[in-house]
Order: C-alpha cells, then sequence, then structure tokens
C-alpha cells in the first residue's frame, strides 16, 4: 500500500501539469459567454477536436473501440492541443498524466456527470 504521502504527491504532480497544459478553463459550458475564466472559441474548438477524434477512431476500429479510457484520452488529448477546456477536461488531463507516468498509483477514479 502506497503512502498517503506518496499519492498527494503524485496528484499535486498532475495538478501542476494540468495548469501548464489547459491555460483557458471555464467552470461549466453554460457559463462560457459570461465567465470571463476563457475564450469560448477556445472551448469550442476543444470540443469540435474532441468530436473530430472520436469519429476518427469509430470510422477506423467501431463504436466497440470507444472504451471509458478512449474517451477520457479523447478528451484530454484535445484539451491539451487547443489548451482549454472546462472542469471535465482538467480532470481528463490530470488523470491521463497519472494514468501513464505514475503505474503504481492504482486504483484511479475519473469522475465525470452528464451535462
Amino acid at each position: 500500500m502506497l503512502a498517503t504521502r506518496t499519492i498527494l504527491i503524485a496528484g499535486e504532480e498532475a495538478v501542476r501539469y494540468t495548469k501548464s497544459k489547459v491555460r483557458w478553463s471555464t467552470k461549466h459550458p453554460a457559463d462560457i459567454p459570461f465567465s470571463g475564466f476563457t475564450s469560448p472559441f477556445k472551448v469550442s474548438a476543444t470540443r469540435d477536436y474532441e468530436d473530430e477524434l472520436l469519429e476518427k477512431i469509430v470510422k477506423k476500429y467501431g463504436r466497440a473501440s470507444v472504451t471509458c479510457l478512449v474517451s477520457i484520452a479523447i478528451r484530454a488529448i484535445a484539451a491539451e492541443k487547443h489548451g482549454a477546456g472546462n472542469c471535465g477536461e482538467n480532470a481528463a488531463v490530470a488523470f491521463m498524466w497519472l494514468y501513464l507516468n505514475k503505474p503504481s498509483i492504482r486504483p484511479l477514479d475519473y469522475c465525470d456527470r452528464p451535462s
């Protein structure tokens, strides 16, 4: 069993990484026009790229290939590419960083709520 301190340090590293990649953030998509935290065009570009990646994967490998992990990775890739997203994209970037860089930190849970 890992020490709590080790887990907390890994979490702090994931947050630092996420902040370095997702520079434009908003609380919720409905807040975009009013938030002042981000440009709606940046978040919109992130979402469009998520859709584009998903479409390519489904076309090449089929719908069954889109597992939860693939969906999280798509969100993270899009958020990093455009540097924008909401809490879900921020969580996806941090989750994927932990998943890829800290294999000893398990289990990992990714929480998202439907709009």
